[in-house]
């Protein structure tokens, strides 16, 4: 009887242990890892040219995944605009890149804590040879050409008047070097002063040569102003031209990212000014790659790039460092960068990304890794 009980009791046993093993167990084994998701245009905060993905915000995201013991598989979004959606629509648990933390946003999506800050950057073209820039206009310019026009035919018509009273033609002098040659010195004695005294006999003559002399000094002066001032003018217009504040962007045609912060920040400000002066409007065009937004802005399409500070810092710096632009305006507008959790995700696991969060921020991963991809 007590085989009998002893074999029940193993055949119960058995039994549980089956259950457990068909019910319980796939059950654990059933927890997908997290499906997080990252824009390949994001540069440098995520990027993958050549299939690899890289970038801050990619190292950042797999320290706090080793951090907290997550495991996850990358979903890619065709634009930065397309991943803030899929973190919104629960398409992927975790959006991560430098998602600025807007007001706006903060109304929208569930954020993680901050991870970092980061501002707005404007990047415009380089001018080459600033200084001598208005130089060498003002001396190409139509009206100095007149001026200068009006001066030579001035003497040119003195040098023949006295051409005529000397006699020059039967001159011995004229029969030996040519007429042509004769008449050449006699006009540029006019225009430069020394030898004056050498070209006249005549009272007439003489009087013609200090005539000239009287013009020649006015014709100087007016010169020298009328270069000075247009040089002056040139200059003040040139930094009138240049960008120094957002203000400085109206009329201009500008790049920025689709559902960027640069987007609104454009919208904002043009709303904010009058929209019935079509001059006090900032154009924007759409551009979500930061290189493709650098050859407009090259090409003349726009008149200015503006980005993330940390996206344009890594163009110059790493990208293009001999790129024939640069950075007007620096890092404002600053706000706080931080991951968008699906609103799915359990509130555990949020928990979880959060205090990895703080704890790589405390030890100091990740300014390392900012340090790495964006040197100060």
């Amino acid at each position: 009887m007590r085989a009998v009980f002893a074999s029940k009791r193993f055949r119960i046993l058995g039994t549980l242990l089956l259950l457990w093993l068909v019910g319980i167990a796939p059950q654990v084994h059933a927890a997908s890892p997290l499906r997080v998701g990252f824009s390949a245009k994001s540069m440098p905060c995520a990027f993958n040219p050549d299939g690899q993905w890289r970038g801050s915000f990619y190292e950042t995201w797999n320290e706090i995944a080793v951090s907290a013991g997550l495991p996850f598989e990358v979903v890619s979004a065709p634009t930065f605009k397309q991943l803030l959606q899929a973190g919104s629509d629960g398409k992927v648990d975790v959006a991560v890149g430098c998602i600025n933390m807007t007001p706006d946003r903060l109304g929208t999506y569930r954020f993680s804590v901050p991870i970092q800050e980061d501002g707005l950057s404007v990047m415009v073209r380089k001018e080459p040879f600033h200084i001598w820039t208005p130089v060498v206009r003002t001396l190409w310019s139509l009206d100095l050409l007149e001026l200068l026009g009006g001066i030579l035919a001035f003497i040119f018509v003195i040098a023949a008047v006295i051409w005529k009273l000397e006699d020059y033609p039967h001159q011995d002098n004229t029969k030996k070097t040519g007429q042509v040659r004769t008449f050449a010195k006699l006009f540029q004695i006019l225009l430069t002063g020394p030898g004056t005294n050498v070209i006249a006999t005549t009272a007439r003559s003489n009087s013609l040569i200090g005539l000239t002399y009287f013009i020649r000094m006015i014709a100087a002066s007016v010169l020298l102003s009328f270069v000075s001032v247009n040089i002056i003018k040139k200059s003040s217009q040139d930094e009138a031209s240049a960008v120094h504040s957002i203000a400085d962007l109206a009329g201009k045609t500008v790049s920025v990212g689709t559902g960027s912060v640069s987007e609104h920040w454009i919208t904002s400000w043009n709303a904010a000014s009058s929209p019935s002066v079509a001059s006090g409007q900032i154009q924007m065009k759409q551009i979500d790659s930061l290189e493709q937004a650098a050859s407009a802005l090259s090409s003349g399409q726009v008149d200015a790039v503006i980005a993330d500070n940390m996206q344009i810092q890594y163009y110059l710096t790493k990208v293009k460092p001999k790129a024939p632009f640069q950075v007007a305006i620096r890092n404002v507008h600053r706000q706080s960068q931080g991951l968008i959790f699906a609103p799915s995700l359990p509130e555990a696991t949020a928990l979880q990304i959060n205090q990895a969060i703080a704890r790589l921020k405390e030890n100091g991963t990740v300014d390392g890794i900012r340090k790495r991809w964006i040197p100060e």
